[in-house]
């Protein structure tokens, strides 16, 4: 009897304790926003891609891919086609006037096959822009603010330049997913006018295009 009296003061002195602790724990949130903008901050941090203008994009290789067929103004070609047709604003990389562009990094490393086994390659998208530490805001670094699901694939000779592309289709729908579900209005900025420019340069590819 006297063992059971034992445990039920442990367990109650226990919760009591518990009780304790949790109230004296630091607050990471707030109980009670003043403002409900505040409460969404808190629960729904924002994507770094809300408010994001325009890219620069940026093919990073080596001289494998050219070796097997396809030459990064290919690729460099079918991003920045995707991105207008999406209304997303392709900074050229001469433009002076975006010192702090952002850019958009179609990197592929790519494993050159032998005549019995295919080439190998990785293709992943980052962005990259230049932020503020939180710690120090006088402090600006490169850092990735959004990557794409990278896909990891081999493909024969014959099939080589068409398998990546395609790849790379897949990659730009995951970024063009993402900034659209950040920044929804921008959808509605792309005219009927604009689309129908950018298809018909897109056509202009031949056959070989990964898009009609």
């Amino acid at each position: 009897m006297k063992t059971k009296k034992y445990w039920i003061l442990l367990v109650v002195v226990g919760v009591f304790a518990f009780q304790l602790l949790w109230a004296a724990k630091p607050k990471l949130v707030p109980d009670k926003p003043t403002e409900p903008e505040a409460w969404d901050a808190v629960l729904k941090p924002r994507s770094p891609m809300v408010g994001l203008k325009g890219v620069t994009v940026t093919i990073a290789t080596d001289d494998t891919l050219k070796k097997l067929g396809l030459h990064t103004d290919t690729l460099k070609t079918d991003v920045e086609l995707k991105l207008r047709l999406a209304g997303i604003r392709v900074i050229a990389e001469e433009d002076r006037v975006w010192s702090m562009r952002p850019y958009l990094i179609v990197s592929l490393i790519v494993v050159e096959g032998t005549e019995f086994v295919p080439s190998a390659f990785y293709i992943e998208l980052l962005l990259q822009e230049k932020v503020q530490l939180a710690r120090s805001l006088n402090t600006t670094v490169i850092a990735t603010t959004w990557s794409s699901r990278g896909w990891l694939g081999v493909a024969g000779k014959t099939v080589f330049v068409n398998s990546v592309r395609k790849r790379l289709k897949d990659q730009v729908d995951q970024f063009l997913n993402d900034y659209l579900a950040a920044n929804p209005k921008d959808q509605e900025k792309t005219t009927l006018s604009e689309r129908l420019k950018m298809k018909k340069q897109e056509k202009k590819q031949g056959k070989n295009s990964i898009y009609d």
